[in-house]
């Protein structure tokens, strides 16, 4: 690599539900689980190759606790060596992408004049002018007693953002969501451009010129 510096995406993998055939997430948490195993899988065909290779090291997550503060991302953050969350120029975390028609929002705990903030909402921007989508800015400080995924970076100082279609931060248990998430509520289409958005943006900022090419296994792999 050029640098050493770290651009993250992550996401959580809980599940809810009083027995397994039960649970619900398939859009709280499962939408982003699938978002973000295809978005480190195309990475992963194009760094294997020197010839495409970006100039930043890129880090995929998925943690567990969403539900509780996402504790799970907590913890990993603080095993990090401090070295490594200083070399991390921002994450980008996924939550519900899968049911939304044409706008999604970015949510930030730092100011929007933040550079680092002013570089991704127009990183996001560009790549959605070009797909049709609407992308907006949602700035809320810190939330201490219930922390979204983004802001457990924010409160060990690494700039995050939190990649979603609800406009609003869910309360507490909200985000394990309920009865109507569920497959069915599912849209593949809403999911696959969440992919493209997200991989477009990175590949961009990662200097790979490159767009975004989906191939039939995953449309079969959210449909399974």
């Amino acid at each position: 690599m050029v640098t050493n510096h770290l651009y993250n995406s992550y996401t959580s993998y809980d599940t809810f539900g009083a027995a397994p055939a039960l649970s619900v997430g398939s859009d709280s948490n499962g939408s982003s689980i699938v978002a973000l195993l295809e978005i480190a899988r195309l990475f992963s065909l194009l760094y294997s190759n020197p010839k495409t290779r970006g100039r930043y090291n890129l880090l995929f997550g998925l943690t567990s606790g969403g539900p509780y503060n996402y504790n799970g991302t907590q913890k990993w953050l603080r095993s990090f060596d401090q070295r490594l969350r200083e070399s991390i120029d921002y994450a980008i975390c996924l939550n519900s992408i899968g049911s939304w028609d044409n706008e999604l929002w970015i949510h930030v705990s730092k100011p929007p004049e933040s550079a680092y903030i002013k570089q991704i909402f127009e990183g996001f921007s560009n790549v959605a002018e070009e797909l049709d989508i609407k992308v907006g800015l949602k700035h809320k400080k810190i939330n201490f007693s219930n922390p979204r995924e983004h802001e457990q970076f924010s409160r060990l100082r690494v700039t995050g953002a939190t990649l979603s279609q609800i406009p609003v931060a869910p309360e507490l248990l909200e985000s394990t969501g309920g009865l109507f998430d569920s497959r069915q509520f599912v849209n593949e289409t809403a999911i696959t451009r969440g992919v493209k958005l997200v991989a477009e943006s990175l590949a961009a900022k990662t200097q790979l010129v490159w767009k975004v090419s989906f191939r039939p296994c995953f449309c079969r792999s959210i449909s399974g």
